[in-house]
């Protein structure tokens, strides 16, 4: 279920926003995700650097993991971990793997949707549609900030939630943010918010 449709015109795409796209059109033909974290600012226009993508998926079996995983090689995608050892972490382990681009320094954290705030970002996701072509499953922006001031709470994890958040100021559904801050005890009135 998508959310709402987020529009991104006449927007420039680089190297990553490639591998972004040409991930999740794997990723897509097998499971759920939605992209969380630092790439939503990026994308935004905030620059900051970063070498991974942080990516929420809802399942796999078995079988449909192995096909995602030949997609992947075929695709100059990779990973570290035998077969049998990925399927083990994402279903039993719930831990996150690394699945890295042959051609460059960037990589994906892929991580089972575990806790309530994951598979609220996956069933209420936005729609990212740039340049009238390209989309991608990105997380609700109003769960992003609260989240990434309180959950994740690093410096650039603050920056980023005050970007999106100044970014978005017009269109958010204030109420949801608020009703998102309120579930993860975040204080946002330091990034403006009046409650």
């Amino acid at each position: 279920m998508v959310n709402r449709i987020i529009r991104l015109d006449n927007y420039v795409l680089n190297r990553l926003d490639d591998l972004v796209f040409k991930f999740c059109r794997l990723l897509e033909k097998h499971t759920n995700y939605v992209i969380v974290s630092g790439y939503l600012s990026i994308v935004f226009g905030n620059s900051r650097p970063t070498l991974d993508v942080d990516v929420l998926f809802d399942k796999f079996t078995k079988e449909n993991l192995d096909v995602f995983l030949v997609d992947l090689k075929k695709n100059d995608f990779d990973y570290i971990d035998s077969k049998e050892e990925l399927y083990e972490i994402i279903e039993t382990k719930k831990e996150k793997l690394d699945i890295f681009d042959n051609n460059s320094n960037w990589y994906f954290d892929f991580k089972k949707a575990k806790d309530k705030y994951d598979k609220l970002s996956l069933e209420n996701a936005d729609l990212l549609l740039i340049n009238n072509k390209y989309k991608l499953k990105i997380a609700p922006i109003e769960l992003q900030i609260p989240y990434k001031l309180v959950k994740l709470g690093s410096d650039k994890d603050i920056k980023d939630a005050v970007y999106l958040y100044n970014y978005f100021k017009d269109e958010l559904d204030i109420d949801k943010l608020k009703e998102y801050g309120k579930m993860l005890n975040c204080d946002l009135s330091k990034i403006g918010v009046k409650l």
